[in-house]
């Protein structure tokens, strides 16, 4: 019978080769070493786990769904509070913040934005919720427990209506570049100097934004892109300095054959231009201006093409055959300037090369145009005065023989150019301000206009520009008339037809008549003139001083007109154009 003090049954006490310590399995075998380690490395983790999870208990039992202490949103104590009370805070705070204007600055120019119609406002419940702590939540407790600091404020933006206001401020600020350019005075060059571009930089505008929000008072200068100039304004000024004063420094000798020309520097200057062309500011010849100019010295070896055109003195188009030419071509003579400008003494006199001319509309391509009828023509009368046949029979002579390819888009502005008295318009009544009439040159221009508009009104052509006259001109009929101003309005219409439009004009001392001639799209073309509405009754004025014009009282009304376009087999084209007019006054001159 073992006693209390026998080994226990896993320790050997034999005389074996294991020493009486070694610790043995139960049932025999030693114990692996590696086995009690674990054991030992369990029992510690186990430990860790327990203190950290009491710890943590702790801490949520401390802890609590509330706003840490010490929180600070923009200058706003908000820590230790609740949900609601943070919220009603934060809102009172800045709510009148949230919705002053901001003062943005674009190249010198300042404007008041409203917050809303940049698509900005403070989202204070997220802004709450973004700092709250919760029990269920370690991490939060732990936060809670250091306290909460300074916090940003939760912004809505939304982006879209952002960008489009970024957008809109970038296309009415947006500076253009300017190129350099020099011209001429006479045979002095003058340089127009470049001008660096600038244009809303959209990313770095919408940080700037983001981050002035809420600063009352501050003013926000939006980011610029610089877009400079090709050509600086040192290169340019090297330019004017060098071959600029060199063009127009001497006559330069053009010969062909036998003949030669003059051309003297201010005819040089007249025609010469330096603009920027890939990088470079180059010189640019008006081979034209110099052809007419030396035309008559190169008469004998210069016959011109002429174009094929169109004979309509019979009512009907006849196609009348291109002639090729000989000589020298306005490119030629263009060239031959550019080679010299920069030359002195020998090299100012050019050989000019010589060869057949072509005509810019071959007799193929007139035919392939298919013009071979009539398809409208207009005549407006108006009372006989010399500045109307001077200011209207000149328009009608740059408007006559016009010929508009398929897809082509006429401009009358463009055709007849400024009114002025260099391109050979006189002063004549206008519809002024406020529908009085006034002096200024090229009065009578609109009656062209009409004329010409209604034609291709009936022509069916499509409108691409057109407007009215302030006041109904009783000659006119209401709705279906047109006028121009020089840089303000233009009269422009599409030839959408698949054929060329052919325009010409037929002046008297007492109308005008424009013919288009082609290949009709339609049968018949219509107007259809609704009832005036809207009629508003003229007031009467007395006038004085001397540029006071006399002028009887007109209603002002709205009308519309409709164009019915009709084609056998098809339904019938209507298009709609609705007109108003301001009544005049009834102007009497006193004094």
């Amino acid at each position: 019978m073992s006693s209390l003090l026998s080994p226990p049954d896993w320790v050997d006490s034999g005389d074996g080769e294991q020493p009486a310590t070694q610790p043995r399995r139960v049932g025999g075998g030693p114990v692996d070493p590696g086995y009690l380690k674990r054991r030992r490395v369990v029992r510690i983790v186990a430990l860790v786990i327990f203190w950290f999870a009491a710890m943590m208990m702790t801490l949520i039992a401390l802890g609590g769904s509330k706003i840490p202490d010490g929180t600070i949103v923009r200058g706003v104590e908000i820590g230790g509070l609740d949900r609601q009370s943070a919220i009603n805070m934060l809102s009172a705070s800045f709510e009148q913040q949230s919705v002053e204007p901001l003062s943005v600055t674009v190249l010198d120019t300042t404007t008041e934005l409203e917050p809303s119609s940049l698509g900005l406002a403070v989202n204070v419940p997220l802004t709450v919720d973004s700092v709250m702590t919760s029990r269920v939540n370690p991490l939060d407790t732990i936060r809670g427990f250091f306290g909460g600091g300074d916090q940003p404020l939760v912004l809505s933006v939304d982006r879209p209506i952002l960008d489009s206001k970024l957008d809109a401020l970038a296309a009415q600020y947006t500076r253009s570049t300017q190129e350099p350019e020099i011209t001429y005075a006479g045979t002095t060059p003058q340089l127009s100097e470049p001008v660096v571009g600038a244009s809303i930089d959209h990313e770095a505008a919408t940080n700037v934004i983001l981050g002035s929000y809420l600063r009352s008072g501050e003013q926000i200068d939006l980011p610029l892109t610089q877009n400079p100039p090709a050509v600086s304004l040192e290169q340019a000024q090297e330019v004017l300095r060098g071959q600029a004063e060199q063009a127009t420094a001497a006559e330069i000798t053009l010969r062909a054959n036998e003949l030669q020309a003059v051309v003297d520097p201010t005819e040089i200057g007249a025609a010469l231009t330096f603009q920027v062309r890939d990088g470079s500011l180059v010189p640019i010849v008006d081979g034209a201006a110099i052809h007419s100019i030396v035309a008559k010295d190169l008469k004998s070896v210069d016959t011109p093409a002429v174009d094929a055109t169109w004979d309509v003195s019979n009512g009907t188009p006849v196609l009348v055959p291109a002639q090729a030419g000989n000589g020298v071509t306005d490119d030629h003579i263009a060239e031959a300037i550019t080679a010299a400008i920069g030359e002195s003494g020998e090299g100012r006199i050019v050989d000019m090369k010589l060869g057949p001319l072509e005509p810019k509309l071959t007799t193929e391509e007139a035919a392939a145009l298919n013009i071979t009828e009539k398809i409208s023509s207009f005549k407006q009368d108006f009372a006989y005065a010399p500045y109307r046949v001077q200011n209207i029979g000149g328009a009608a002579k740059k408007i006559n023989k016009t010929l508009l390819l398929p897809g082509e888009t006429f401009s009358m502005n463009d055709t007849v150019g400024e009114r002025t008295k260099a391109n050979g318009f006189t002063t004549g009544l206008v519809v002024g301000e406020g529908g009085r009439f006034a002096e200024d040159f090229g009065g009578g221009v609109s009656t062209a206009a009409t004329a010409l508009w209604t034609a291709a009104f009936y022509g069916g052509l499509e409108s691409v520009e057109h407007g009215s006259h302030l006041v109904w001109i009783s000659r006119y009929q209401p709705g279906l008339e047109a006028t121009v101003a020089w840089g303000q309005l233009d009269l422009q219409f599409r030839n959408n037809t698949s054929a060329g439009v052919y325009i010409t004009s037929k002046m008297t001392n007492q109308s005008i008549k424009f013919t288009m001639w082609g290949t009709k799209q339609y049968d018949k073309v219509k107007a259809v003139s609704g009832k005036k509405e809207n009629v508003t009754d003229f007031t009467k004025e007395k006038v004085s001083g001397p540029n006071c014009v006399a002028q009887d009282g007109v209603p002002g009304f709205g009308i519309a007109v409709d164009r019915v376009m009709s084609k056998e087999g098809q339904d019938d084209v209507k298009e709609r154009f609705y007109t108003s007019y301001i009544p005049a006054a009834a102007v009497t001159c006193v004094g």
